[in-house]
């Protein structure tokens, strides 16, 4: 299969830093990374694309489809969602929160902080997560 060949075509991040703490964001990283280098590998060869073929589709070029296939590029969020939307994919991030027991209060001096920080990321209903 495919994902058997470019998994150890690219190479897992457990393979390439054996002593990562797994737990880390830092390793959370690297497996992200090699999951949309597969992404985009498999995307191009069941639909028996070049990567100069599929470059052209996605307004790149060829060496940018070589960085992305190979890991060896920090992409983005927001060109990740750009790259699998033109591919016709869901690119997706999940957040897990801790436990409500991990939270440590907020200081005082830490509320305006925080509501100038939220404000910023606030765009109205349209992003509110429970309309309908």
């Amino acid at each position: 299969m495919f994902t058997d060949y470019a998994e150890n075509a690219i190479g897992l991040p457990e393979r390439l830093f054996p002593d990562i703490d797994t737990d880390s964001g830092e390793y959370r990283f690297y497996v992200m990374q090699n999951e949309i280098a597969i992404a985009v590998s498999e995307y191009r060869y069941y639909n028996g694309l070049t990567q100069t073929q599929l470059a052209k589709k996605l307004g790149v070029t060829q060496a940018m489809i070589s960085k992305y296939e190979s890991g060896d590029y920090n992409i983005s969020l927001k060109a990740a969602f750009e790259l699998f939307d033109k591919l016709g994919m869901r690119f997706s991030c999940t957040i897990d929160n801790p436990s409500k027991e991990d939270y440590r209060p907020v200081k005082e001096s830490e509320q305006q902080t925080i509501s100038t920080r939220n404000a910023r990321f606030s765009h109205g209903p349209a992003d509110d997560m429970t309309a309908a």
